[in-house]
């Protein structure tokens, strides 16, 4: 057991949040997805809010609740990047670089703009695009972590990231920040075994739906099968890129803006 696991719950069909507003609302497949998501990673629950939070929030659910293709849709378009393995220098600094390229951009804000604008185009860019192809937000969410993914051979390492407090400075997440380190073919299985259970939670949520009576909420059905058909597709494929072992990253250059960085900041 790697400890890492990323579980969710789908709303039942009476409880599936409709698109629209005023007369008019609707069912489509990405409505259906409605539901409730949080990621065990080691002793930490990723996406689990706080007790702060539910004061805060004037009561809020337990976990993350949106549609959960949202999660999917980004998680699973980092695949072709975090199979790519970085250089094992740059993973041990993976959980600060982010933070030391700010500070050099911080450095340099004061620059004049045509200055500023080549630093950023040529130094900044070059240094954290690996780093920002590898992670995502979820500002769909209220104060929502940003998450990255880096690989590094055999080793993975999943991070968040969110500094969002109440006013009285609580965290409105259970594991506001934290890294965990696990073998990339656990990874692998983690996010397979999520997939799979998705979609075939969705071939289920599809099937209740096309026999439901909506009522006056509107439903395309023949869109929800095309849809659901077209998606399995598109997830599979992506999990496919976690078996390439690629490389094209131009390390050099990030190993050239990495020392110009430190040697200005005096790291």
């Amino acid at each position: 057991m790697s400890g890492f696991k990323i579980n969710f719950r789908l709303q039942e069909l009476d409880k599936v949040m409709p698109f629209g507003g005023e007369d008019s609302f609707w069912i489509h497949w990405y409505a259906l997805t409605d539901g409730f998501l949080w990621i065990e990673a080691g002793e930490q629950t990723l996406y689990e809010y706080s007790e702060a939070a539910h004061g805060y929030f004037h009561g809020c659910p337990q976990y993350n609740d949106y549609q959960v293709a949202r999660f999917v849709e980004d998680f699973t378009s980092k695949f072709k990047y975090v199979s790519e393995s970085v250089p094992e220098w740059l993973f041990e600094k993976a959980e600060h670089i982010r933070q030391e390229a700010y500070e050099w951009k911080q450095y340099h804000i004061d620059d004049p703009d045509d200055v500023f604008d080549v630093f950023y185009d040529n130094e900044f860019s070059k240094l954290i695009e690996w780093h920002q192809k590898r992670s995502f937000d979820t500002l769909h969410l209220v104060d929502g972590p940003y998450i990255s993914i880096v690989r590094c051979g055999d080793r993975l390492k999943f991070m968040w990231d969110s500094d969002c407090t109440t006013e009285l400075g609580c965290s409105v997440w259970t594991a506001p920040n934290g890294l965990y380190e696990m073998k990339y073919c656990d990874f692998v299985s983690a996010a397979t075994e999520f997939l799979n259970n998705f979609i075939e939670a969705m071939d289920r949520q599809v099937e209740a739906a096309l026999i439901k009576d909506w009522g006056d909420i509107s439903v395309d059905k023949k869109g929800l099968v095309n849809n659901h058909a077209e998606n399995k597709i598109r997830y599979y494929d992506a999990l496919s890129c976690l078996m390439n072992d690629k490389k094209s990253e131009d390390w050099s250059a990030v190993s050239d803006r990495y020392e110009k960085m430190c040697c200005e900041l005096n790291k």
